[in-house]
């Protein structure tokens, strides 16, 4: 096990392809993922990992100050610095848990449109601003299973769910023997930052991989409508987002066009991209 990530190899690969998505020229939106486990799965320390241009991390999450957020860099960088944004980090989205409705859901109303149309205008009594061209964001969101879990949650609105990418997982037990041993060095892990930067490129997915990504997307359209308990999706939504996935897996490794080592390492994440939480083991990560 890797004392840099202790045993969380997967988590941090996916996080690193989400963030890449955003270089990836023919892409319709930056991808975005919700990372579930359960408390004391260093969500929060391996997601505060990341910084870079383009990457924003906000602690304390509201819809009016992602706005007020925003309105500052336009303010302080002007349109060029919002055009560079291209990923919001929320390290601890439980926190919403302690909002009233209405905040609740005109966050999670914000952060939709954030991730697909952009958000372009808001003029109200505390605020006015417009964003032109509008700001579109992938998200990094992390809760809790007891989070999304619950029925009231605004979390499991099929149009908030259907626009990420959910990645699950837990500890085996051997990993959470190991954790114990190198907890000590949480503190290091911290201050072990990776830095996300790249170049705009375009990246080739060719017609025979991309076929095989339907079966995937309609099987977790499906997971999907079971979690959320309503709704019919086709699948269409995930098919953009697992293809985006695949390229930026290949632009990662290198690569202008998606090989079949690429489309093996999807597949090797995709079991983790349900609700069913299965198991990182330390040393086969």
């Amino acid at each position: 096990m890797s004392r840099q990530t202790l045993g969380l190899e997967k988590v941090v690969r996916h996080l690193r392809y989400i963030l890449n998505s955003g270089f990836i020229k023919n892409k319709p939106y930056p991808l975005s993922t919700l990372l579930l486990a359960e408390p004391e799965r260093a969500k929060t320390t391996i997601v505060c990992r990341f910084e870079g241009i383009g990457v924003l991390l906000m602690n304390d999450t509201t819809g009016y100050g992602v706005w007020e957020e925003l309105k500052n860099i336009k303010r302080e960088q002007g349109e060029e610095g919002l055009s560079r944004l291209h990923h919001l980090i929320i390290p601890d989205l439980e926190r919403i848990r302690t909002r009233s409705k209405s905040t609740r859901e005109e966050l999670l109303s914000d952060l939709r449109i954030l991730m697909q149309e952009g958000l372009s205008r808001k003029h109200t009594a505390r605020m006015n601003v417009t964003f032109n061209p509008p700001v579109r964001m992938g998200l990094i969101m992390c809760t809790t299973p007891e989070d999304i879990g619950d029925r009231r949650s605004v979390l499991r609105h099929l149009s908030f769910l259907s626009r990420v990418i959910p990645f699950t997982y837990d500890y085996g037990s051997k990993l959470k023997v190991d954790v114990m041993k190198f907890i000590q060095e949480e503190e290091a892990l911290r201050k072990d930052r990776e830095t996300i930067s790249g170049e705009q490129v375009f990246v080739n997915l060719p017609p025979y991989i991309a076929t095989e990504l339907n079966a995937p997307a309609i099987y977790m359209a499906k997971k999907t409508e079971r979690f959320a308990r309503k709704g019919s999706l086709i699948g269409i939504r995930y098919k953009e987002q697992f293809q985006t996935y695949l390229k930026s897996i290949a632009y990662s490794n290198g690569h202008r066009a998606v090989t079949d080592s690429d489309h093996e390492e999807f597949f090797e994440l995709y079991k983790h991209m349900n609700y069913k939480y299965k198991e990182l083991e330390a040393g086969g990560d």
